[in-house]
């Protein structure tokens, strides 16, 4: 159970960990990133600094939904939304 975060380009694995360090919870994103090695290996985590620089804004506050149903895609935001201008 929980979130896919197969693949070392994946959202929701950078996205943890980013918010993780961000927020000052270093050893929880230390902790994501061993569950993620011990889980997939080494050759699909990237570093914690490479996620560090390499997030920008739009990839923190908006991420696709993904509907099941025959209704077009739309979209969440998921970072504070007093920051949101729409």
């Amino acid at each position: 159970m929980g979130a896919d975060v197969r693949g070392k380009e994946n959202k929701v694995y950078r996205r943890s960990v980013y918010r993780a360090w961000d927020e000052g919870h270093a050893v929880v994103a230390e902790m994501i990133q061993d569950f993620k090695k011990a889980r997939y290996g080494l050759a699909d985590c990237v570093s914690t600094e490479v996620i560090l620089d390499s997030m920008n804004q739009l990839a923190l506050e908006i991420e696709p939904y993904e509907e099941t149903s025959s209704e077009p895609a739309c979209y969440e935001i998921v970072g504070p939304t007093d920051q949101v201008v729409l």
